[in-house]
C-alpha cells in the first residue's frame, strides 16, 4: 500500500497510526500506552538506528516491518542483497523493542538474536514437502536451518527503556523478521515474493 500510495514505507505506518488509532487501539498491560502509540514509537527509532533512506548499492534493498504480540511491540529493518540469480543474503537487522520492563537484559538480547534467526530460517529455507503421501523432511539433515555464516552480518538490536508490564520474547522477533526480510527484497531487486520460502525460484517466478 504505501507503494501504491508512492509513499516511504516506515512514514506510511506513521502516518495511518497518527490517524487516531493511537488514541482507540487496546493498550494490553502497558501502563496504559496505546498500542498505536507504542509502534509510533519504535518505528521512529528504528528509522533513525536503520539509517533508513541511505544510498545502497545496485541489488540491496531495506525492508521494514512492525507488530505487536504478548504486549511487545517491535519495529525491524532487514537490509539485504540480492544476486542476479535472486540469491538472498541478510546483511542486517536492526530491531527496536518495547518489550516493558526487562527482567534478565542479557537474556533478552539473546532471546532476540536467537528469534531473527529462527524466523531467517523459517521464512529463507523453511519447507516441508509430500512425497508419495508421506513427508520428505524425517529430521534436520533434511530440513535447513540458518547456519552461523549465513545470519545476519550484523544485528542491531535496541530496547525501549520502559517500566510497564514485561512481556514476551519468544514468538514476536520470529514472526516480524520475516515480513522485514520480505519488503527488503522487494526494495533490493523489485520482486514482490507472496509465496514462501524465499527460494530463488519463488523469487524470480514472482
Amino acid at each position: 500500500m504505501a507503494q501504491a500510495a508512492g509513499k516511504d514505507p516506515i512514514q506510511y505506518r506513521i502516518d495511518m497510526l497518527d490517524m487516531g488509532s493511537t488514541k482507540h487501539q487496546w493498550s494490553g498491560l502497558s501502563a496504559g500506552v496505546p498500542v498505536g502509540a507504542r509502534m509510533k514509537r519504535v518505528l521512529e527509532e528504528a528509522r533513525a538506528k536503520s539509517g533508513w533512506g541511505k544510498k545502497l548499492g545496485v541489488g540491496k534493498g531495506m525492508g521494514v516491518a512492525v507488530m505487536e504480540g504478548y504486549n511487545t511491540v517491535i519495529a525491524m529493518v532487514a537490509e539485504v542483497t540480492v544476486s542476479s540469480a535472486y540469491d538472498v543474503t541478510v546483511d542486517k537487522v536492526t530491531a527496536v523493542v518495547d518489550a516493558g520492563t526487562l527482567i534478565h537484559p542479557d537474556q533478552a538480547l539473546a532471546q532476540m538474536q536467537s528469534t531473527i534467526n529462527f524466523g531467517q530460517s523459517a521464512c529463507m529455507w523453511g519447507e516441508i514437502t509430500i512425497k508419495n503421501g508421506g513427508v520428505e523432511q524425517t529430521n534436520f539433515d533434511m530440513y535447513r536451518v540458518a547456519r552461523i555464516n549465513e545470519n545476519p552480518r550484523v544485528m542491531d538490536i535496541h530496547f525501549i527503556k520502559s517500566d510497564s508490564t514485561p512481556g514476551g520474547l519468544g514468538e514476536p522477533g520470529t514472526a516480524v523478521v520475516q515480513p522485514a526480510i520480505g519488503n527488503a527484497i522487494f526494495a533490493a531487486c523489485g520482486k514482490r515474493c507472496r509465496t514462501l520460502p524465499f527460494t530463488p525460484e519463488n523469487i524470480g517466478g514472482a
